[in-house]
């Protein structure tokens, strides 16, 4: 079928026209500024999304972390995973007390830690039973143990040295001391070249309020004396008797010492005019004259 159609002549008449010769530039006209105009990819380039999946990755591991440590945090202090009773084992000539005391003042040292020290599972055991050994010198060993491993109960087995001989500085037998066995002391002398300076130390101790219970050669240079109930001198052998006790009583004097001498590990009066102390369960700490 053909289509007629028409168009304005120059003299301003209408003339017919055959469809066959009329081209429709409107569908064109319409593709031509389609293809102009190509569609926007609004689709985001892979690493652009690689980026964010990992900044949600991170953000979710952050959130899972922080929750985690506080979790473990709070059951770090609960009171079904604390240590609520402390038992003493073999301790024969040491009050059981002082030795349950002194593990509770570790085990509560005051600072809220990130996690519980008296934690039956978090508790420092070696620490304890290696300063143990160092603070009370009549213990020969210590040994911290739970009857079960859920028990609240923390038992502290301690050993104490034996003793193989008494040492009396003269033969009236009077203030005698107890010398502890070692390996090999069968033929042995105790301290030869400073057995007298010793003597003397301890013979000026007995004019105080101080009672020692011998003396333990630690080197060459150096020595200690453990004070019954009270804590340990730690001296030189070059040093007066006299001025070791003058400065003792000075230091003891001062606060924070002041009162507080059963809380005492030691007191090392080696250094002169700077005394170093260390009250039980806490580090060294300076203290000048």
């Amino acid at each position: 079928m053909v289509r007629s159609q028409f168009r304005r002549s120059s003299g301003g008449t209408w003339e017919k026209m055959s469809s066959e010769k009329i081209v429709d530039l409107r569908g064109k006209r319409a593709l031509f500024f389609y293809r102009q105009r190509p569609p926007v990819d609004k689709r985001v380039p892979l690493r652009e999304r690689k980026r964010k999946l990992r900044l949600i990755a991170l953000t979710v591991l952050f959130l899972i972390f922080a929750v985690g440590a506080f979790g473990l945090h709070y059951v770090s202090y609960m009171g079904r995973f604390s240590v609520n009773s402390i038992e003493v084992k073999g301790a024969a000539t040491i009050d059981p007390g002082v030795i349950r005391q002194y593990v509770d003042h570790v085990l509560n040292d005051g600072p809220r830690h990130y996690l519980s020290r008296s934690n039956i599972f978090l508790y420092p055991r070696s620490v304890i039973e290696k300063d143990i050994v160092i603070d009370f010198p009549r213990i020969k060993s210590a040994t911290l143990s739970r009857p079960s491993f859920f028990s609240t109960t923390l038992i502290v087995t301690v050993q104490e040295r034996t003793f193989f001989a008494l040492w009396c500085p003269d033969a009236s037998k009077q203030g005698c001391y107890q010398m502890p066995s070692a390996p090999s002391t069968i033929g042995q002398v105790f301290a030869p070249s400073h057995l007298s300076e010793i003597i003397a130390l301890l013979e000026r101790f007995t004019q105080t309020a101080y009672i020692p219970e011998g003396a333990i050669v630690e080197n060459p240079r150096d020595f200690s004396v453990p004070l019954k109930d009270r804590f340990i001198i730690k001296a030189s052998f070059d040093m007066d008797p006299d001025t070791l006790i003058k400065n003792l009583q000075l230091i003891l004097s001062n606060p924070p010492l002041r009162g507080n001498e059963r809380n005492i590990a030691y007191i090392d009066l080696r250094f002169g005019d700077r005394v170093y102390y260390k009250m039980k369960g806490d580090t060294p700490v300076p203290q000048a004259q």
